[in-house]
């Protein structure tokens, strides 16, 4: 995926709760989401009121600098998502990683090794650039392939050691 940062800012919780998935809230992301297209983008990453990376338009955003996983506290403004806590735990438990949860300037996203979103929809998306800038999250040994595959592996039953996560549909 290629993102833009959005000049839209993603919706502060005293407006309308992040931690909800309300309609209406979804109407600031499909304005920069629209944005991002025009620009050739794929995805754009928001930012919140304080001037700090919140979220994608329906994802979680992570970057990667110095092998630690970064990624935006729930007082950002974010929707707790399942997928971003599926990541948090594969990452410290099966890839021995450090994570942080901490507010991120946008001038990070510029200065990331690697960054990636999930979500339900996208599920581990590598992020190959952010606006002009190449990231190296699709080169074969980075860590959000390794994510990626640790995921699909989880979703299919292939780490027992998850499989209580798993409901089995017939």
């Amino acid at each position: 995926m290629k993102c833009t940062v959005s000049g839209w800012r993603r919706i502060a919780d005293n407006s309308i709760p992040a931690r909800a998935k309300i309609t209406g809230s979804y109407v600031n992301s499909a304005l920069a989401m629209e944005a991002a297209h025009r620009g050739g983008y794929d995805d754009a990453i928001m930012l919140n009121h304080h001037g700090y990376v919140a979220e994608a338009t329906t994802s979680n955003v992570f970057i990667v600098k110095n092998r630690t996983l970064i990624t935006p506290p729930v007082t950002a403004h974010i929707l707790e998502g399942i997928t971003r806590s599926t990541v948090i735990e594969l990452a410290t438990t099966c890839l021995d990683l450090r994570v942080e949860q901490r507010d991120i300037l946008p001038s990070e996203l510029l200065t990331a090794d690697e960054c990636f979103l999930t979500g339900t929809g996208v599920e581990i998306s590598p992020v190959i650039q952010i606006d002009h800038r190449k990231l190296n999250s699709m080169d074969e040994k980075s860590i959000s392939l390794s994510v990626k595959g640790l995921y699909e592996k989880l979703v299919r039953g292939q780490l027992t050691a998850f499989n209580h996560w798993l409901t089995p549909v017939c």
